[in-house]
C-alpha cells in the first residue's frame, strides 16, 4: 500500500510542469526519403566535422528556442510551417523553449538520431496573441456632496447629484476647477487634478443659517412668537431655521407690554432666548344695575356686574337692559397707577315708557303683563315698558288667554280680548285607551270633547295597562293631554339549549331556542317540552324583575331511530372459523319477524385420498366447497342503532369433486343451526357479526367416507363458526 502511494504521489509530481506550459510532441519519425540532411547548400557540419542531422520541427508558431545538451545545436532556421534545427548525431534529449507558450524540458526522442538524416517532429502548442496597450490618459472623478440637492458645476459644466449626493464623470489628464452652490449655505469653489489614480471629492457644504430658540417662564401657551414680522406660532418655540445674521424678535400677549429683541444667528449654531414678560394689566370691578349686561367695546362680559383683567387704554364701557335707556361711559386706564380705584360704578340704564288700554268681553277680568298682575278689566296702564308684552287675561269659568302687544315710546296701544268659557280638548296616549270625563265615557283616544272652563276629573284605561286619573283645571290648561299609560305586563323571554316547546301557565306560546313574550304582572308557571322530557318553573314578574328564564335539556346522540321494523336488506358475508369462505346474504323483517338466506363459497379447494362406497380403490379427489344457510329470527331493537335477532335454521353443506374421478354422487351434508345476529344499523347502511353452532342431522354416504379421512369436513358440519358482513337497507 505504501509503494501504491508512492507511485502516485510520483505520477503527479510528473505531470506538474505539463500542466505549467503549452508545448507538446505530437510525433517524432524519420523522413527516409528526405536529403535535405545530406544535400549540398541545405546541409551543416558539427563542431567535430561530421554533417549534422536535421530536425524539422512543424509548427505554426513561432519565437521557439532549441536545447540538445553539451553538444549544442549547430543552427535554426525558420522556414514556412517549420522550424530546422541542425543537431549533432546521437543525442537523446531535447529542449523547446517559447516566451509566451513555456517550457518542454528534456523531450526524450525515442529513437537514435543519426548523422545526415532527416526527421520530422510535429509540435502541438496554444496560441500567442499579440495585445497592443495603449497608454492611460483618462480616468473618473467622483464627487460626494452634503447636501444631496446642491447644485454642482465642474469644468463649467453642470453635473447632476444622485440622491445620496454623489456624482462621477470620466474627464482626461489635467486639472479642473468646481463649484458648489445652495440656498442657505456658502459657496465652496475648488480645483481637483485628474491622475493615472480615482480622484475623489468629498464636501460638506457650511450652512450659512442657525437655529432660534424661544422660551419664557411667565409668558404662557396664547403669547404668539414674531420674527422679522412673520408669526410663528405660540411660546415655545422650538428650533426655528432662519439665515445667518441680524432678526428682530417680538413676542406679543395680551395685557402684556410687547418685547422685542434684535438677535444675532451665526452659521451653524442655536441661540436660545428665555423671554421676560412684563405685565401691563390691572383687575378691575364694574358694577351696575343686577339686571343689566354689561359690554366693554363692544364686547359682552357678563351680567349685573364683571371682575377681571384690563390693560392700560381707553374702553367704552355699556350698561345694556331691554326696553331702557343704554349707560355708556368712555374711560382710560393707567395699569401702573396702583392709587387709582379699581372698581368702576355706572348709573343703571333709564326706563323708557309707554301706555295700555286693556278691555274684555265680559269685563272684570284679571290682568297680568308678563306675569306681572296689573289690576282688571277695563284698565288702564300708565307706564309699560316698551317692547313686546305678553299680556293674559283670566277669570273663573272661562279660558284663560293670552295676547302679544307692542308698547311704543310716549304712545299709548289698546288690546280688547273676548274670553270663552268652554274649549275643546284632545286626548291622545300611548296605547288605545278609554277617555272617561267626570265619570262620563268619551271614547278611545285618540278623541276630543269640548269641555267647560273649569276643573274637571279625567281619566284613562287600557287593559293590562295602569289607569291614570287627574283633576285638571281646563281654564289654565292647553287644548291636548297626552298621557303615557304605564303597562301590567312585562317582555320576558324563554330559551333553552334545545329546539323546545314552551307553555305559560299551561298554554303553548311557541317553540325554538328562544322566544319573547308580554306576560303580566304577578305570578306564572312557565314550562318547556323537548322529546318527551318536560322542565317547569315558576316565576314572578313585576316591574324591575328579571326578564329572563332558561332552561337545559342534555342532548341526545342520536337524534333519528335508524333500525326500521319493515327493511328488506343485501349484502356480503364472510365466514371465517371451521368454514372459510365469502358469499352474498338476502333478507327482509317484517315488523320483527326475520327471514334471510345466504350462500357461501369457500376460499380454496382441498384434495383428498379417500376410498369411494363403490369403489374399493383409493384415489384422489379435488373438492370445491359451498354453503347455503336458511334462517328464520326475531328482532329485538337496543336503541336507535342496535338490533339482536336470535336466529334458528338448516344448512345445507355441499362439495363438487373437480378431478371427476368418483362416479358417485358428490357428498354433502344437512345441519340444523341456531345463530344471534347482532347488527349496527346507521341510516342505509348494517354491519352485523352472527356466532353460530351446527348441528349436523344428515350426510350423505360420500360425506360419511370422507369425514372419515377429513376432519376439516367434519368440523365444518358441526360445531361453532362466526360470519361478518355489511348490508344495504331498502
Amino acid at each position: 500500500m505504501k509503494r501504491l502511494s508512492l507511485l502516485i504521489l510520483f505520477a503527479v509530481l510528473l505531470a506538474l510542469p505539463a500542466l505549467s506550459q503549452q508545448i507538446s510532441v505530437e510525433s517524432f519519425t524519420p523522413l527516409e526519403n528526405d536529403l535535405t540532411a545530406n544535400t549540398a547548400g541545405t546541409m551543416k557540419k558539427d563542431q567535430n566535422g561530421k554533417t549534422c542531422a536535421l530536425i524539422k520541427v512543424v509548427t505554426s508558431e513561432k519565437g521557439f528556442n532549441f536545447d540538445v545538451g553539451i553538444l549544442g545545436v549547430v543552427a535554426t532556421e525558420q522556414k514556412v510551417g517549420e522550424i530546422w534545427v541542425y543537431v549533432p548525431e546521437k543525442i537523446r534529449f531535447i529542449t523547446i523553449a517559447h516566451p509566451q507558450l513555456g517550457v518542454l524540458r528534456n523531450y526524450p526522442i525515442p529513437q537514435q538520431v543519426e548523422s545526415a538524416r532527416t526527421y520530422e517532429l510535429r509540435l502541438v502548442t496554444g496560441k500567442v496573441h499579440t495585445v497592443i496597450e495603449e497608454a492611460q490618459t483618462d480616468q473618473f472623478v467622483v464627487f460626494h456632496i452634503s447636501p444631496a440637492d446642491a447644485i454642482l458645476e465642474f469644468d463649467g459644466q453642470p453635473l447632476l447629484l444622485d440622491a445620496e449626493g454623489s456624482a462621477s464623470c470620466f474627464k482626461p489628464f489635467g486639472k479642473y476647477q468646481y463649484r458648489i452652490e445652495r440656498k442657505d449655505y456658502h459657496t465652496e469653489v475648488g480645483s481637483v487634478t485628474v491622475t493615472a489614480e480615482k480622484a475623489s471629492v468629498n464636501v460638506n457644504m457650511r450652512p450659512m443659517f442657525g437655529w432660534l430658540e424661544v422660551n419664557s417662564a411667565n409668558a404662557g401657551s396664547d403669547a404668539r412668537v414674531f420674527v422679522d414680522g412673520s408669526d410663528h406660532g405660540t411660546l415655545p418655540l422650538h428650533t426655528l431655521q432662519l439665515g445667518s445674521g441680524k432678526h428682530l424678535l417680538k413676542i406679543i400677549k395680551p395685557l402684556y407690554h410687547i418685547f422685542q429683541q434684535s438677535v444675532t444667528i451665526a452659521d451653524n449654531d442655536t441661540l436660545r432666548v428665555n423671554a421676560a414678560l412684563k405685565s401691563d394689566f390691572r383687575n378691575y370691578t364694574i358694577t351696575g344695575d343686577a339686571d343689566a349686561d354689561i359690554y366693554i367695546n363692544q364686547e359682552y362680559k357678563g351680567h349685573g356686574s364683571w371682575s377681571g383683567p384690563l390693560a392700560s387704554g381707553t374702553y367704552r364701557i355699556e350698561l345694556r337692559k331691554p326696553s331702557h335707556r343704554t349707560t355708556i361711559r368712555s374711560i382710560t386706564i393707567n395699569a401702573n397707577d396702583l392709587s387709582a380705584n379699581d372698581i368702576i360704578s355706572l348709573p343703571a340704564p333709564t326706563p323708557i315708557y309707554g301706555s295700555l288700554k286693556v278691555t274684555s268681553s265680559p269685563m272684570e277680568a284679571t290682568v297680568a303683563i308678563d306675569g306681572k298682575v296689573m289690576g282688571k278689566t277695563p284698565l288702564f296702564i300708565k307706564e309699560v315698558l316698551i317692547g313686546s308684552r305678553s299680556v293674559t287675561l283670566s277669570k273663573d269659568g272661562y279660558k284663560t288667554e293670552t295676547a302679544t302687544t307692542d308698547i311704543d315710546e310716549r304712545k299709548t296701544s289698546e288690546l280688547n280680548i273676548v274670553l270663552n268659557n268652554a274649549i275643546r280638548v284632545k286626548f291622545t296616549s300611548n296605547v288605545t285607551s278609554v277617555v272617561n270625563i267626570d265619570g262620563k265615557y268619551i271614547g278611545l283616544t285618540p278623541c276630543d270633547a269640548l269641555l267647560t272652563c273649569t276643573k274637571h276629573e279625567i281619566s284613562m284605561s287600557a287593559d293590562r295597562y295602569q289607569s291614570r286619573t287627574e283633576t285638571i283645571d281646563i281654564s289654565e290648561g292647553s287644548s291636548l293631554i297626552s298621557w303615557q299609560l304605564k303597562p301590567n305586563f312585562k317582555k320576558v323571554t324563554i330559551s333553552c339549549n334545545q329546539n323546545a316547546n314552551f307553555y305559560i301557565d299551561g298554554k303553548i306560546a311557541g317553540s325554538g331556542y328562544s322566544i319573547s313574550r308580554d306576560i303580566d304582572y304577578g305570578e306564572h308557571s312557565i314550562s318547556a317540552y323537548y322529546e318527551g322530557k318536560s322542565k317547569e318553573t315558576t316565576i314572578t314578574v313585576a316591574e324591575g324583575n328579571e326578564s329572563s328564564v332558561g332552561f337545559s335539556f342534555r342532548k341526545k346522540r342520536y337524534h333519528e331511530n335508524y333500525v326500521s321494523n319493515d327493511a328488506f336488506y343485501m349484502g356480503a358475508i364472510y365466514q371465517c372459523l371451521n368454514f372459510q369462505g365469502a358469499g352474498a346474504i338476502m333478507g327482509f323483517f317484517a315488523g320483527k319477524f326475520n327471514m334471510e338466506v345466504s350462500f357461501i363459497a369457500g376460499n380454496e379447494s382441498k384434495e383428498v385420498d379417500w376410498y369411494t362406497s363403490t369403489n374399493s380403490l383409493a384415489h384422489t379427489s379435488d373438492f370445491k366447497n359451498w354453503r347455503i344457510n336458511g334462517r328464520i329470527g326475531w328482532g329485538l331493537r337496543c336503541g336507535n342503532v342496535v338490533r339482536i335477532t336470535p336466529q334458528i335454521g338448516a344448512a345445507v353443506l355441499a362439495l363438487q369433486d373437480r378431478s371427476k374421478i368418483a362416479d358417485e354422487t358428490a357428498p354433502s351434508a344437512c345441519s340444523f343451526t341456531g345463530s344471534m345476529q347482532f347488527a349496527l344499523v346507521y341510516k342505509k347502511l348494517c354491519i352485523s357479526v352472527t356466532p353460530e353452532y351446527y348441528v349436523p342431522v344428515a350426510k350423505s354416504d360420500g360425506m360419511k367416507e370422507l369425514v372419515k379421512v377429513s376432519d376439516t369436513y367434519d368440523k365444518a358440519l358441526k360445531g361453532f363458526d362466526l360470519q361478518v358482513g355489511i348490508s344495504l337497507i331498502f
